[in-house]
Parts: C-alpha cells; structure tokens; sequence
C-alpha cells in the first residue's frame, strides 16, 4: 500500500510539472503574438553592432554585474550622436533627450512571470555565455526590439541548460 501511494505521489508530480510546462510554453506562444510597443527611438541593432562593430556590454552595461541587463543611458547614445551627421533622422532624439537631461524612455517588452527568476550575470559573467545564445542574432535586426521574443520565454529554452 505504502509503495502504491509513493507511485501514485510520482506520477501526479510529473502530471503537475508537465501541465505547469506546457503553459509556460504556451505563454510563450501568445507573447509572439503581442502587439508590438513604439519604442521612441528607431534604433538600429545592425547599424551598431555591424558597422560600427558596438559590443552588447558597451551599451547594455548591466548585463555582467546585474540581474537585468538594462538599457544605455542617454549619455551613452549622446556621447556618439552629439554632432549632427545628418544621414539618420532619429539622431536628433538622442540630442533632444540629453538636452532635457532625461533617459530616453525605452519600452521594456520582455519580462519573465513572476515565479521565474532570471539573472543576466549569471549568465552572462559567471556562465560566460554569449548573449546570441539566447536572443539569437540581435546584429541582423534594423528595427528597435517591439515585442517579446517568445524563445525567451519558452520553458523548453531554459530547460536545454537546466534539466
């Protein structure tokens, strides 16, 4: 009888935990299908990290000594767009808001449920991964991130290093 209870316990854990995997998974699916934010800046993942050969720590500066990896303050982006080039018609932003002396007002989009804890140090200094390892090829992309990026999210991602 005892046995009987301790196989009956085992299997509704894996029921449970199957169920509860399946739902992040699934959560992950319908944050693909978000509608996308106006971020206030056209950024240009390409542009900066290709031509100008930018490294992501250079801009998101937390990302080796923090849980999140942040975004570039103002001063950051204004130290190379101080002087107007004229070729890219969103570079006045970048002067206006360090005019103002205000951050420029990103959108976060990607944000984990509350029971799940992510830390981009860990990851990043400690574990010395790369960070296309999880956000994929971010130098390809010429439009500023609007929407969750449902590999972040999916449990299945997370589980190919943490069984």
């Amino acid at each position: 009888m005892r046995r009987a209870w301790r196989l009956l316990k085992v299997v509704m854990l894996l029921v449970v935990g199957g169920v509860a995997g399946i739902g992040v998974d699934r959560m992950a699916i319908q944050l693909s299908a978000s509608p996308s934010v106006a971020q206030p800046i056209a950024f240009n993942h390409a542009v900066h990290v290709k031509q100008e050969e930018i490294e992501c720590a250079e801009c998101h500066r937390t990302a080796r000594t923090e849980v999140h990896a942040g975004f570039p303050g103002v001063k950051d982006c204004y130290d190379c767009h101080k002087e107007p080039e004229g070729k890219n018609p969103e570079e006045p932003k970048v002067r206006e808001y360090a005019k103002k002396g205000v951050q420029i007002p990103w959108v976060k989009v990607n944000r984990n449920e509350g029971h799940v804890f992510f830390s981009h140090r860990a990851h990043v200094a400690i574990a010395k991964m790369e960070c296309e390892e999880c956000h994929g090829k971010i130098e390809d992309l010429t439009e500023p991130v609007s929407r969750p990026v449902a590999a972040l999210h999916s449990m299945g991602a997370c589980m190919d290093c943490h069984p």
